[in-house]
């Protein structure tokens, strides 16, 4: 899962679990609009799943990162951590490791998205770093539209002002026992994912998400969207309820994705306490225009170039 979460209210899980059974599997090459979490008795927030693919050349080249490449053993020392999400399926095999997409090379303190506390978080590979920061430039009027920038009580406006929108990396590795969708972790993301870019580099994997086409309907449906290499989706995973299902793979064809969301601090976090409904709907209704970009290669190599490689 790799993020802060809150658990479904009692209800919605019982409704995620009861839906297992007839599982609608879909290929996630569409724009999705409905409603997800429950925020009072007869509605719920929008949420919309906005799709597009990276060109061949670029998901070749963000490959070429070493984190990608490097053996197991080696993992834990290039910053990333062992994972176990799935007691019950103890042969699958979870890393994840953490680091910023600013120019700087330089360590940057940030939350840990997964626990929750400050900590150094190192620089990502320049690559990754590039493609963050191409998809920052290309996308800013979307952004500063979506998060309501220059309006009253714009909640995220100190974050957009540091250029820190799309600029925490956590890089998941995951490979062996399958886990399928009867193990899905239900959760749904802390706010950090108010504004999410989830890329699939290598491997499949399937995003099971519980949403209704009615915000009024109690019942929820259960959906899910497999995912290959060069899958983008850009939603806000804060306000509905999701799980990943993850094929049996050996470790040479590993599953690699790369979930992109908001750097903040520990203090930048206290923010949740707010009502932040009103950037939901925003975020939400901008989304839906599907207007989003991914970079090309030429525009992540002119990045690349101008920070210094």
């Amino acid at each position: 899962m790799g993020n802060l979460f809150a658990a479904p209210d009692a209800g919605e899980a019982a409704a995620m679990a009861s839906l297992a059974a007839d599982d609608a599997q879909l290929e996630l090459r569409a724009k999705v609009q409905a409603f997800g979490k429950r925020v009072g008795p007869t509605t719920r927030l929008p949420l919309t799943i906005s799709t597009a693919m990276l060109d061949p050349a670029l998901l070749q080249h963000l490959l070429t990162c070493s984190i990608f490449h490097l053996p197991e053993g080696k993992l834990i020392k290039n910053g990333f951590t062992r994972n176990v999400d799935h007691p019950s399926v103890p042969g699958h095999i979870y890393y994840e490791g953490y680091f910023h997409g600013l120019q700087s090379t330089k360590p940057v303190t940030s939350i840990n998205p997964r626990l929750g506390h400050n900590f150094a978080k190192p620089a990502g590979p320049l690559p990754l770093r590039a493609f963050t920061e191409a998809f920052r430039r290309i996308n800013d009027d979307l952004v500063r539209r979506a998060l309501r920038i220059g309006q009253p009580q714009a909640a995220l406006a100190s974050l957009y002002e540091r250029g820190w929108q799309f600029a925490d990396l956590a890089v998941q590795i995951h490979a062996a026992d399958r886990i399928g969708p009867e193990k899905v972790g239900w959760h749904i993301d802390a706010f950090n994912s108010m504004l999410h870019l989830a890329v699939s580099l290598q491997g499949r994997r399937a995003l099971h998400v519980e949403h209704v086409p009615d915000p009024a309907q109690t019942e929820g449906e259960k959906h899910s969207y497999w995912q290959a290499p060069g899958d983008v989706y850009l939603s806000l995973p804060n306000a509905f309820g999701h799980g990943v299902e993850y094929s049996e793979t050996a470790w040479d064809s590993r599953i690699i994705a790369v979930q992109i969301r908001f750097l903040m601090t520990e203090e930048d976090f206290a923010m949740q306490l707010q009502d932040l409904t009103p950037t939901v709907e925003s975020v939400a209704a901008v989304l839906a225009e599907g207007n989003f970009r991914l970079p090309t290669l030429q525009e992540v190599l002119a990045v690349e170039k101008e920070w210094g490689k």
